[in-house]
């Protein structure tokens, strides 16, 4: 986002347009949700719940915002080596697992993420809103 603030939403979900004073009309915002925002894991119902609702929550903010030249993607990585996925990559077999369900033959590193969110946020991404960016080594294409 700029360093302007952002405009307010109306109690119907638009944009309000009488909250403009000092906003600059421009920005991005990312968010962060997840593969399992469309293929969920198994006995993680509030999880992948709540990263579908991030998938939807973006698309409606992108329409919403695009009017006034804000961009809003989000970033949905799959299984990326964190401190709260080291529960599963430390033990060497499910470590082993994730490799195996992961067509690109690695675990995520937090690099591939933030590689993602400097783009979205550059000027490259101009043109790009609405849009989940899948980071996951084609784990949800397998």
């Amino acid at each position: 986002m700029t360093d302007s603030a952002p405009p307010s939403t109306s109690d119907k979900g638009g944009i309000d347009e009488t909250s403009r004073s000092g906003f600059q009309g421009s920005g991005t915002i990312i968010n962060i949700a997840s593969a399992a925002g469309f293929v969920p894991f198994p006995a993680r119902a509030a999880y992948n719940a709540s990263k579908g609702a991030v998938v939807s929550f973006t698309r409606a903010l992108a329409l919403d915002y695009a009017p006034n030249h804000i961009r809003v993607n989000a970033i949905c990585p799959g299984m990326v080596e964190t401190a709260m996925t080291r529960w599963r990559l430390d033990i060497p077999e499910l470590r082993q697992q994730v490799i195996d369900m992961t067509p690109w033959g690695r675990i995520g590193q937090p690099e591939d993420i933030a590689a993602a969110a400097v783009y979205l946020a550059s000027d490259e991404a101009d043109f790009v809103t609405g849009h989940m960016l899948v980071i996951d080594g084609g784990w949800t294409i397998s």
